[in-house]
């Protein structure tokens, strides 16, 4: 064999061999500029320095087939190396976060740089930071303990008014009010928004969420104020509604951090199981070294975190100080609901339980024929105060097979949004309605009429449900 043909032989054994590596890292990112990195690169490699990494990695391609080629690289970055050694880097992905998950914890935008919330594939840029980034938090707004918005939430540090400074740092949302926006900003409070010179802005409004709530407990000679703190004391959970327009950025809360720079570069959550407590952290290199290899990724889990439970009855506060006069909220229109221009708050679903009436009946009547009878009424008032839910909860009767009255216990939904003073105006009305019908069954006319004090029939006898 002639020593060119050797030659080509080596060469081609060692293309095929060694420099066809297959490897396509798939990075957005490169090595960050600043220092911080040396918590982490120690566990990668303890003799490299990676504060100033310039990215030395030689990319080319060559042809196995007509139909086939590969991308080879000569040297992986010790950045890149460490970045991939995470082991839930595929959950922090942007193609893993924005089409596979319902709801994302990390994003690929532009703004994704204000808020330190890239995803662990984009290119993290600080010159793209806004003059909020460094008051951004991720903040509470409802009862779910997974999930928040991101706020402007800290007041400069040449803030000297500490009263702003400490009613800024308050969570105490019905003490300071809730969030405010002011030109797509968003902030904890209004007084966060003070500190930074923002006195004009719109208000959040406070969703609460019961079961089981009646009009009884809820007492108009109340002020708006104690009232909203006596119905969020009984409420099963509460969300902050933003004005409309408002495009709010969603968030993981809990999340835990160091100053390691890895750490502060990008989202990509996992948790650790300790004494039965699942504790998060912003990515896996966040974690507490000497159980790193504990931690699990969050991934998929996220979608199913925290999901908010359907309650029935919601009340809707708002905390935004109205020029509109009280004469223009007498009664809720779609426009005022859509709105909320008014300083009273709107009832959804609240339940009512009138006074107990008696139906009289010109004759007596079977079982069936009262409930029937009973639920004529019942429909009548559906018509009368434009709700869809009317039902009777009791009907007590005496013994016997006929009887000529009956004893009706209602249950009202007041399904359709409504200020407390019309659900108590028609409390007042379906309490004093008068009401008669006229029945015809087999040539006989049945006059029932509605009652509020005992008949005769029923004075004296023992009741029992229908």
């Amino acid at each position: 064999m002639t020593y060119y043909a050797v030659t080509q032989f080596l060469l081609y054994y060692f293309f095929q061999h060694w420099f066809v590596l297959g490897v396509d890292i798939g990075l957005r990112s490169t090595e960050p500029n600043g220092v911080g990195l040396e918590n982490n690169a120690s566990e990668y490699n303890s003799s490299t320095e990676l504060t100033h990494v310039e990215k030395s990695s030689l990319i080319d391609q060559t042809k196995i087939s007509a139909n086939q080629q590969f991308i080879y690289s000569t040297s992986v970055s010790p950045y890149e190396a460490l970045v991939l050694s995470d082991p839930c880097y595929q959950d922090g992905t942007c193609e893993f976060t924005q089409t596979i998950m319902e709801e994302q914890y990390c994003n690929c935008d532009k703004q994704c740089h204000q808020f330190k919330d890239c995803c662990q594939d984009i290119k993290y840029n600080e010159e793209l930071n806004s003059v909020y980034t460094p008051y951004y938090q991720c903040y509470k707004s409802s009862n779910n303990i997974y999930k928040g918005l991101f706020a402007v939430a800290e007041c400069p540090s040449m803030e000297d008014n500490t009263t702003i400074l400490h009613l800024c740092q308050s969570d105490d949302f019905l003490r300071v009010g809730p969030c405010v926006v002011s030109d797509d900003i968003i902030f904890k409070n209004k007084y966060c928004a003070f500190c930074h010179n923002i006195t004009l802005y719109k208000t959040f409004d406070l969703t609460l969420k019961l079961s089981g709530v009646v009009t009884s407990i809820i007492h108009e000679n109340m002020s708006n104020s104690d009232r909203m703190n006596h119905i969020f004391h009984m409420s099963k959970g509460y969300q902050l509604i933003p004005p409309k327009g408002t495009v709010v950025r969603p968030c993981m809360l809990q999340l835990a951090g160091n100053n390691d720079t890895l750490c502060q570069k990008f989202i990509n959550p996992v948790y650790l199981f300790e004494k039965r407590m699942a504790y998060f952290y912003r990515n896996y290199f966040c974690g507490p070294g000497s159980n790193r290899h504990l931690l699990k990724c969050t991934g998929g889990l996220y979608d199913r975190l925290g999901r908010d439970t359907i309650y029935p009855i919601t009340i809707l506060f708002s905390f935004t100080e109205k020029e509109t006069k009280k004469e223009d909220c007498t009664k809720m229109t779609y426009q005022i609901n859509g709105s909320n221009q008014c300083d009273l708050e709107i009832y959804t679903n609240l339940i009512s339980y009138p006074e107990p009436f008696y139906l009289v009946f010109s004759v007596s009547l079977t079982r069936l024929q009262i409930i029937a009878v009973a639920s004529a009424y019942c429909w009548t008032l559906t018509k009368v105060i434009d709700t869809e839910n009317v039902s009777f909860k009791k009907i007590l009767l005496p013994n016997g097979e006929k009887n000529k009255a009956a004893k009706i216990n209602l249950r009202i939904v007041f399904t359709k949004p409504s200020f407390l003073h019309e659900i108590k105006q028609n409390e007042h009305y379906i309490n004093n309605l008068m009401w008669n019908m006229f029945w015809s069954d087999e040539n006989n006319t049945i006059k029932v009429s509605k009652e509020q004090n005992v008949p005769l029939t029923l004075q004296n006898e023992s009741l029992s449900l229908a």
